[in-house]
Formats: structure tokens, C-alpha cells, sequence
């Protein structure tokens, strides 16, 4: 996947309105699926509404078309605008939009494994936040 179809993807779906489905990538090309247990170190609540096991759908809708992403060997840098949804057995448990988030990352992919460091994150400005999980702004 490159540089150039990743921010063609982006600049779609923020045309369009249309949600761009993560986990459905995370699936199909590291053959894994995200479960509350995986989001249990930021989101604990998560795991006591509904299990450790039970799969987690994120999804953004890109709000404008300032979202992009850089590629090189091992290196990763995004800007995005996006509202950001976790699904859970059909219900929104949370989401929250974000404008001007950017980071850095070098990551090696290994045996369908992700190695590395966030080296650089700044999560932007948040607004519309809603949630299931009995959580304060």
C-alpha cells in the first residue's frame, strides 16, 4: 500500500462523507481483530460494559481534506481532522471528532506483528463527544 493511495483513500471518504473503516484494514492485512481488551490500557471501560473478547469496529469520518499521511522505509507522519467512532455489538461506545492531530511513528511490520514508537503525538482539539461508557468530557 502506498503513500499516495492511503491519502487518495482520504481525500475520498472526506469528499464523500463516508466512514473509512480501520479495523476492516487491521483485518484484512494483519489478519487480526480488535477487541476491548486491546483498547483496555486507554479505555478500561471498555472491557467492564462488554468483555475482553468482544470485537471493537473504529471508524473516522473525515471532516475536510487536511487529513494525510507520509510514508518512507520505516517512518510514519499523519496529520488528521476526523471524528473518530468506537463500535460495540452495534452500539457507538464512543466518539469524539478532532481536528488537527498530527504524529509520528517508525513501525516495522513483522509476521503480522507491529513493532515500534510513537515518537512524536499531539491529539489536537477535541469536540462532540459522546459516549455509552459513563464517561465525563
Amino acid at each position: 500500500m502506498t503513500e499516495y493511495t492511503l491519502n487518495s483513500l482520504f481525500e475520498s471518504d472526506a469528499l464523500t462523507g463516508k466512514k473509512f473503516d480501520i479495523t476492516s484494514y487491521i483485518t484484512k492485512y494483519l489478519n487480526y481483530t480488535v477487541t476491548c481488551g486491546d483498547l483496555a490500557v486507554i479505555l478500561p471501560e471498555l472491557v467492564d460494559k462488554y468483555g475482553k473478547t468482544t470485537a471493537v469496529t473504529i471508524s473516522a469520518e473525515l471532516g475536510d481534506d487536511t487529513t494525510s499521511i507520509k510514508l518512507a522505509t520505516r517512518d510514519i507522519t499523519t496529520q488528521a481532522s476526523a471524528k473518530l467512532i468506537l463500535t460495540v455489538n452495534g452500539e457507538t461506545a464512543l466518539s469524539f471528532a478532532t481536528s488537527k492531530a498530527l504524529g509520528d511513528a517508525t513501525l516495522q511490520v513483522s509476521t503480522g506483528t507491529i513493532f515500534g514508537s510513537i515518537d512524536k503525538s499531539d491529539i489536537g482539539t477535541f469536540s462532540d463527544f459522546t459516549t455509552t461508557l459513563g464517561l465525563d468530557e
